[in-house]
């Protein structure tokens, strides 16, 4: 069976370089064409749900939400401008922050990526390949160059191990795309390498390659339309991902891309998350980004202009500012732009639940619109077809 498996592996790997058809994969199929306004959330999620604003100080203040991880009864948010992750407790008061950007044994030049591990925060710095775990008092407890193997853009804890991820092209065959790194034997193990391209094509980072929910992490990379499932068994190609149009998904020079006369074409995959029961893929349509909801039970992908929450008057659910983690939904919003939700009376008014009604009127009479950004955090219902 392990023998099958990595057979498998290997000849979609040379797929995916090459642009062949794969029929051993369950085959994903998306037509940009056939576009829906909505996919509403509010029956797959429970009931009672928290919204915060964070604390506005200028010990805290956030510049982007890069990623958001609900873990020990605190939000734990990355904020890459400002080479940061801030810490708040449930209540959206601040906590404290890893803020250590410099060249000492115990700082960063930068952080790409970030996850939580029991209390501990471990971090990437993509740009000098280090790995850095932090503990709960914010003192550095582990250190990992991966200098001469990859640069680690995404990261996710499971079990023991951290699942790094890239779209580096790398300068050497050594170069890996994913790898897992074991925290306490502190191995590093290449689960993939990096695929030859040529040296005039263009060189994308994707904002989100790994997608983690339960037992199972898909990764994704540029330039192939393959979706990887890892999980107890190991590394498999999962998922073949078809656009019945306008897809051109190679490796070509960024004058290509910046072409206006191109726009039309869709290059791939940009971002992915999941749930128990669906896969949710962000891909650039001209100037939009479209989420292509598959639903892993029925094998059916619809595409959609945005997620909402229909019982706050359709409240829209971005994609690149949403996260999917144990079973949270977490949704970050600027304060301007939540205002432009809510601010005027006459849109709270048509929030028919008064008690929700209520909790959105308390978090619009606390900011302005150079507060600190708004959280909503939702929680999937165990029966939940999301």
């Amino acid at each position: 069976m392990k023998a099958f498996r990595l057979l498998l592996l290997i000849f979609v790997l040379c797929s995916c370089s090459q642009n062949k058809v794969v029929s051993d994969l369950i085959e994903i199929h998306i037509d940009p064409s056939k576009i829906e306004e909505a996919y509403d959330i509010s029956n797959n999620v429970e009931p009672e749900w928290d919204i915060v604003a964070l604390e506005t100080t200028d010990e805290c203040l956030i510049s982007d939400i890069n990623g958001i991880e609900y873990q020990n009864n605190r939000y734990y948010i990355l904020d890459k401008a400002g080479s940061s992750v801030f810490i708040f407790d449930s209540t959206g008061k601040f906590i404290s922050k890893l803020y250590k950007k410099g060249e000492g044994p115990d700082e960063y030049s930068e952080i790409d990526a970030f996850c939580v591990e029991g209390k501990n925060i471990w971090v990437s710095d993509g740009n000098m390949r280090w790995l850095i775990c932090y503990d709960e008092n914010l003192k550095m407890i582990d250190r990992f160059s991966i200098f001469e193997i990859m640069g680690a853009y995404d990261i996710k804890y499971r079990n023991g191990y951290l699942y790094l991820a890239t779209n580096w092209s790398g300068w050497n065959e050594k170069n890996m795309q994913l790898a897992t790194y074991n925290i306490q034997t502190k191995e590093i193990t290449g689960l993939w390498y990096v695929p030859k391209i040529s040296d005039e094509a263009a060189h994308w980072i994707k904002p989100t390659q790994l997608a983690q929910s339960g037992s199972s992490c898909l990764f994704i990379h540029s330039y192939c339309d393959t979706i990887f499932q890892i999980d107890d068994e190991g590394f498999v190609p999962k998922y073949k991902v078809i656009f019945s149009e306008r897809y051109k998904d190679i490796p070509k020079p960024i004058e290509e891309y910046m072409d206006p006369n191109n726009k039309h074409i869709i290059t791939g995959i940009e971002n992915i998350k999941q749930t128990k029961n669906k896969i949710i893929i962000g891909y650039p349509d001209y100037e939009y980004l479209r989420s292509a909801i598959y639903d892993k039970v029925s094998g059916i992908c619809n595409v959609y202009t945005v997620l909402v929450y229909s019982d706050l008057n359709n409240l829209e659910i971005y994609q690149n500012t949403t996260f999917f983690e144990n079973n949270n939904v977490v949704s970050s919003y600027p304060a301007y732009m939540f205002l432009g939700f809510y601010e005027k009376e006459t849109d709270r008014a048509k929030i028919q639940n008064e008690s929700y009604r209520k909790k959105i009127e308390s978090i619009v009479s606390s900011i302005d619109e150079y507060s600190n950004h708004v959280v909503i955090r939702f929680k999937i219902k165990p029966d939940s077809k999301l």
